[in-house]
């Protein structure tokens, strides 16, 4: 790569993460995030979780996102594999279900993701989940309502295991 290439594609590179967190200073009144909570493995962090939205939701009938900032590398298989494990501890969820919800996310997740890298789980009413990487918009929706309540259930439920999210 040329050096007048070079400062372009750092400057993208740069500009990506500022990009995807002001989508959610955009949308919600808020500044920061309404609660915050992390996986850790051992003496390292996996990633952080954040709940975005207008106000703290008691059912989901507003505009949530979730933001999951990955401190690590994480497979997109893992990903899913770790949506699909935690949904199945809160809901008895069926083989047709979680093939179906498996098909969703892998088309939802359009990204490599790597360390630094931001997902949002942008859940919208009458939509379902948009899932965006970066900032960057991924497949079609989760448009599933029995999905999306699996999904959101994940960090929200009383049942989480992510208590700084599930607050009633």
């Amino acid at each position: 790569m040329t050096f007048p290439r070079l400062i372009p594609a750092l400057a993208v590179a740069t500009l990506l993460p500022l990009t995807a967190a002001a989508s959610v200073l955009d949308k919600y009144t808020i500044t920061a995030p309404l609660a915050v909570d992390s996986e850790k493995m051992l003496f390292s962090k996996i990633f952080d979780i954040e709940l975005w939205s207008d106000s703290y939701p008691q059912q989901y009938d507003q505009d949530i996102t979730i933001r999951i900032r990955l401190a690590a590398r994480v497979d997109k298989s893992d990903i899913i594999e770790f949506i699909l494990d935690e949904a199945g501890e809160i809901h008895k969820i069926s083989r047709t279900d979680t093939a179906a919800m498996l098909d969703s996310l892998d088309d939802a997740i359009t990204c490599l993701p790597t360390a630094n890298t931001v997902l949002d789980f942008n859940f919208i009413p009458g939509t379902g989940v948009e899932v965006s990487c970066n900032g960057a918009q991924g497949g079609p929706p989760i448009a599933d309502e029995q999905h999306t309540v699996y999904l959101m259930d994940i960090f929200l439920h009383p049942k989480s295991e992510y208590p700084g999210l599930a607050k009633p």
